[in-house]
């Protein structure tokens, strides 16, 4: 069986019901202005859904989803950012603790029933794969402490080049989901057409008000 091939099967045992798969393990390298950053991912299919594992020098998440790429729970422990939280779902509303610049934090964030997507890279493989064109989820930003409702809208097909071969991959455009708010940022995904394996990302920060962002997947395809 060939690399690819075998590589493929692995990531829709991933994904389906009941199905027994292994931690697949994937590298992305982060580039902002002249910082560089190697992260370290971990999917691991569980009976609720994925369990998702970054890690890098600086920061570590842990996301718990169900089988339709929500997030249930997050953790993130980040010495750039000086904070470490943790957040978990209930019905309308998502609930964080923890501490942020020393301070401590305890507080409600209400939202309504459109999905959370904690890690929009790993959360959105099923909208990828679907015929949907747009759709509204909640994110949580770790220092502002604040739930923002965001809008993802696909923007087409393009063929990347990675580890010098050309990858077929479906763009994706996200903004907060504001109308005059959405003008001032926006975050650009890039998808494995075939498999809805994220593949880069691109922005003017990883959140708004922040440096440029590339991230891009160098090994575990």
């Amino acid at each position: 069986m060939s690399r690819a091939l075998t590589a493929t099967l692995t990531l829709a045992a991933l994904f389906l019901p009941g199905a027994a798969a292994p931690a697949r393990t994937l590298t992305y390298v982060r580039r902002a202005d002249k910082d560089r950053l190697t992260t370290t991912i971990e999917l691991t299919k569980t009976k609720r859904g994925l369990l998702i594992v970054k890690r890098n020098a600086e920061e570590r998440f842990r996301i718990e989803c169900d089988a339709r790429g929500n997030t249930l729970r997050w953790e993130i422990s980040s010495k750039r950012h000086k904070l470490a939280l943790k957040a978990k779902r209930h019905g309308s509303a998502i609930y964080i603790k923890g501490r942020v610049d020393g301070d401590a934090v305890d507080k409600r964030l209400d939202i309504d029933g459109k999905p959370w997507f904690q890690d929009v890279g790993f959360n959105i493989r099923r909208f990828i794969l679907s015929a949907q064109q747009k759709m509204s989820f909640w994110m949580v930003h770790p220092k502002k402490k604040a739930a923002y409702k965001m809008l993802i809208t696909k923007e087409g097909r393009e063929t990347l080049t990675i580890g010098g071969r050309g990858v077929a991959a479906i763009k994706t455009k996200m903004v907060i989901d504001k109308f005059l708010v959405s003008r001032l940022w926006a975050g650009y995904h890039w998808h494995r057409a075939s498999d809805g394996l994220f593949l880069r990302y691109r922005s003017k920060g990883g959140m708004p008000g922040t440096p440029d962002v590339e991230v891009v997947i160098r090994s575990g395809m």
